[in-house]
Parts: C-alpha cells; sequence; structure tokens
C-alpha cells in the first residue's frame, strides 16, 4: 500500500521496479507511447496495454502475474520496438473500422497485434498474407466464444499459433479451429443483444456494420475515427413499435440486429418512425431518390426490402401487433442470413 493506505496496482509495483533495475522511469516512458501512439488511448488504458505486450514477447500470458516476473532491463531495452508494435496494431485496427475501446469486441487482440508486429515479414506479398491472418484472427475473436473466458492463457496460445505461421511455420492457433469456434451462424446472429453492452458477439455485428462503412442514413457520411464517438445506437425498428405496439419483450427489441450507430441529428428526426415512413421520408428529401436510401443502409449490412416491406402504418388495431411482428422476424432473418456470409468472409481472413 501507498502512503494513503490505497493498495498499490500492478501497474504501480512494477514502476518501482523498473526504476529500481534500469533506473528510467516507467512513467517517462509511457508518456513518450501517449505522445508517439495518440490513438491507443481510444481502446485501453496504456499502462495496461504496454505491460500485456511486454508479457506476450517474454512467451508469457498477460496477466497481473506475468508482470512480477518480467526482466525489466530486457523490457527498456525493447520500448522502441514496442512503440512501433503499437502503433502498427492501432493502424490495423482503425483500417478494419475498428475505432474505440466502446466498440472494440474483444481487447485480447490489441497487444497480440502488437507484440507481433515485429515478426511481422518486409516482402510485400509475404506481409499480405500476414495480414489475411491477422484479419481472420482479429474477426474470429470478435465473432467467436474464444475469449469469453481465460482470455489471457488463450491470448498467449494464439499469439504463439500465429507467430509461428507468419514465420512459415504449421502450428495454427486454437481460434483458427472451426470445430470449436466457427464463424456464428444465423440463429447466433438473431440471439446476440444490444451492442452497447460488453457482449462479444454483439459488438461484433456493429463491427462488421461499419466495416462495411457505416454510412449516416440522412447525410450519407461514413463512419470514421473522428465521427464515431459522436454517433448514437439506433432501433431500425423503434423500441416504442415492438414493445408498445406487438406486445414484444425488451430483450426482443434490443438486438444487435436491429441496431445502427448513426449521428445525433438523424436519430432525432427518426424518433419513433416506422422503417416504411422513415425510407419514404428520405427518398422525398435527397436529390439522389430511393437508391441512395438503399445504399446507405447496405453500408450497415442492412436489407433495404425486408425493411422497406415493413408495410403496417395502415393496419387495423387488431392486425399491427401481428403485422409488426411479422415484419420484425423477416427483417432479423434477412440481416441474419447476409452478416453470416460477410462473417465467414471475415474469419477466412477475405477482404471483403
Amino acid at each position: 500500500m501507498n502512503t494513503s493506505s490505497v493498495r498499490l496496482s500492478a501497474f504501480d509495483i512494477v514502476v518501482a521496479q523498473f526504476e529500481e533495475a534500469t533506473g528510467k522511469s516507467l512513467h517517462d516512458l509511457v508518456d513518450e507511447v501517449h505522445s508517439s501512439v495518440p490513438g491507443l488511448s481510444h481502446y485501453r488504458r496504456i499502462e495496461d496495454v504496454v505491460l500485456d505486450v511486454a508479457a506476450l514477447r517474454a512467451d508469457r500470458p498477460p496477466t497481473q502475474a506475468s508482470y512480477q516476473r518480467l526482466d525489466l532491463n530486457e523490457v527498456a531495452a525493447q520500448w522502441d520496438e514496442i512503440i512501433a508494435g503499437l502503433q502498427w496494431a492501432v493502424d490495423f485496427l482503425e483500417e478494419e473500422k475498428v475505432f474505440d475501446g466502446e466498440r472494440l469486441p474483444s481487447v485480447a487482440v490489441l497487444p497480440v497485434l502488437a507484440a507481433l508486429a515485429p515478426v511481422l515479414p518486409a516482402a510485400l506479398d509475404e506481409l499480405g498474407n500476414a495480414r489475411s491472418t491477422l484479419r481472420s484472427y482479429i474477426w474470429r475473436a470478435f465473432l467467436t466464444a474464444r475469449y469469453e473466458q481465460s482470455a489471457g492463457t488463450r491470448a498467449l496460445q494464439d499469439y504463439r499459433g500465429l507467430r509461428s505461421i507468419i514465420a512459415g511455420g504449421d502450428e495454427a492457433p486454437p481460434i483458427f479451429d472451426d470445430e470449436f469456434y466457427p464463424p456464428p451462424g444465423t440463429e447466433e446472429l438473431i440471439r446476440a443483444g444490444w451492442p452497447k453492452t460488453r457482449e462479444i458477439l454483439a459488438r461484433g455485428v456493429l463491427a462488421m456494420s461499419l466495416r462495411a462503412g457505416g454510412s449516416d442514413l440522412a447525410d450519407g457520411t461514413p463512419a470514421s475515427v473522428a465521427s464515431v464517438t459522436r454517433r448514437e445506437y439506433h432501433h431500425l425498428f423503434p423500441d416504442s413499435l415492438l414493445q408498445n405496439k406487438a406486445g414484444l419483450q425488451r430483450h426482443e427489441s434490443f438486438k444487435a440486429l436491429n441496431c445502427a450507430l448513426i449521428t445525433w441529428n438523424t436519430n432525432r428526426d427518426i424518433s419513433a418512425k416506422t422503417p416504411l415512413r422513415y425510407l419514404r421520408e428520405r427518398a422525398e428529401r435527397t436529390t439522389l431518390g430511393d437508391s441512395a436510401a438503399e445504399d446507405r443502409l447496405a453500408t450497415h449490412l442492412i436489407p433495404y426490402d425486408e425493411l422497406a416491406e415493413a408495410g403496417f402504418d395502415d393496419a387495423t388495431e387488431d392486425q399491427v401487433a401481428a403485422e409488426i411482428e411479422l415484419s420484425y422476424r423477416r427483417f432479423l432473418n434477412a440481416r441474419a442470413e447476409l452478416l453470416a456470409t460477410y462473417a465467414t468472409a471475415l474469419c477466412q481472413g477475405a477482404e471483403v
């Protein structure tokens, strides 16, 4: 404990050990990471990521117990490589349209990517193959149950396998085993909850929609590092419609497949309008016609026809509940099929 009787964190202890062993301030070195890789703080606390990367590079799981066993002189000697690896990892995640920690399905991938960066090949074709391997890795991490338990131990196992493949070996990481960690099917995708929670698959569904472009439904602006934090989680079929009119339970409304990340202004403009009514208004307001709404929905992997055909505006009071639920189920099934195809391609490392 420190003088304020507050329990020290693992990082606090390593700070003291690091200064004693190397004569350098770990706080100063972490500040160097802040300035060299500013985007890293969008995902996790820099102090934690740095120690996780150091642990993996030492062939240990990224856990607090491993921090105490690190050769701190070796960590200091590798510091420039650790920084370069972290920058590469951030760049790779941004290229895959995963922009921050609030939408990162699994934090386990970040130190694994950074630890692998120094062993990436320099030759273009080999580098392209390595990138495909790592794309397959992160999307399997985002869309399977691999890191729902024992994430530290499993991250080390996958790190070793990925390192072997990149070096030309044949030790495949366990996460590539389709028997245990297959890409999600339609039923799994339909069950996925609201992506604002920490559920890995729910966030993975949202991550796929952002990777496809995630253009705003009104102004067409694609999702980006700058814009994503200003967006809101929008119900494609309004929550009030599903619960109050159709009588569905809350968990039926708060599904990843019923979500799109859009701007604050667009979310307020849509409000509780039915999908059909909103799409009609968009077509009337844009100079691009019906195709604009369809194209923007496509960038979220949202099937246009099933949303546009949700025509229960004119249903009678007796019919409306059944019509809403039927339209909603039809939409969920159609979007799940579309996302399942996309997920399989990403889990194979394809540049979709």
